[in-house]
């Protein structure tokens, strides 16, 4: 079974800056879309439903094409020293920042699809009723 790729080329387009894959062609960007699946595959927890399908998690899907273009970018040849290209640095950046918590559990894929802060911590009962829903407001 192939590995699935979270984002398509029209979505990378809509999260990169204009003209920034005006002479990348459409087999780049794609094999820059499976390589960042992979990677963001990497650190999905076994917690997460799987097989992953779609429509995918949408902050899952930017942070991919945040990775696929840094990927792009470092292949054209990116200067970030020149400070032209901040942005991509940026962005990876927070791509792997966000990739990190999904690893350590401090936010999940929901597949409602967006990522959940907390889900999948204790649940706590009571067999005794605590008498908060007789509190008045005020």
């Amino acid at each position: 079974m192939a590995a699935p790729v979270f984002a398509t080329t029209a979505q990378l387009v809509k999260v990169v800056p204009a003209g920034a894959l005006a002479s990348v062609s459409t087999a780049v960007q794609e094999q820059a879309l499976a390589d960042a699946s992979g990677e963001a595959m990497n650190h999905i927890p076994d917690q997460a439903t799987a097989p992953l399908t779609e429509p995918y998690d949408p902050a899952l899907v930017r942070h991919v094409c945040w990775l696929a273009m840094w990927q792009i970018m470092s292949f054209r040849g990116l200067n970030v020293e020149a400070g032209s290209n901040e942005l991509f640095k940026i962005n990876r950046d927070a791509a792997v920042s966000w990739l990190t918590k999904l690893a350590r559990r401090e936010i999940t894929l929901n597949s409602a699809g967006a990522p959940v802060a907390g889900k999948g911590g204790p649940r706590v009962a009571s067999a005794t009723a605590r008498g908060w829903g007789d509190m008045p407001i005020r």
